[in-house]
């Protein structure tokens, strides 16, 4: 399917040094947020199928960030709510994935917010394509 446009405000943060001892805190991870507005034209189904979040450079060549949340790991909050955390984000923030979807049935779109901490070395060019995924439907946006 060919991606539709989202609206969406993306923030970055200054490096966060991380207290982890682990080899792999040696990279020190960048605060990534962003949120926008997605109007399917088909039905989605986010609680049954796999959500993805993808960054690129402009011409879509580097892969920036990524995120991948299979199929059932959103859980229902309320009636029109549907989160997702990474379990590991309680005793380590540096680690923290959240990944939100909101229905708004008087404007019939959804509004999505992703935080996240990551390697966001690759980002070298303020021009970047974000691309967010819910089953085979997909959504695109390219902004600064």
């Amino acid at each position: 399917m060919t991606p539709t446009g989202f609206r969406s405000d993306a923030r970055s943060a200054a490096d966060t040094l991380s207290d982890d001892p682990s080899p792999s805190a040696c990279v020190r991870p960048t605060f990534i947020g962003i949120h926008g507005n997605i109007d399917p034209k088909s039905p989605i189904s986010p609680e049954t199928e796999g959500v993805s979040f993808l960054l690129t450079n402009k011409d879509g060549t580097v892969k920036v960030f990524e995120l991948k949340i299979p199929a059932g790991d959103l859980k229902r909050i309320g009636r029109n709510l549907l989160r997702h955390r990474r379990a590991l984000a309680q005793n380590h923030p540096q680690w923290l994935t959240k990944f939100s979807l909101r229905y708004f049935l008087q404007r019939k779109l959804y509004t999505f917010e992703i935080k996240a901490y990551g390697d966001l070395s690759l980002a070298t060019d303020a021009k970047m394509i974000a691309q967010l995924a819910i089953g085979d439907d997909a959504f695109s946006n390219e902004s600064t």
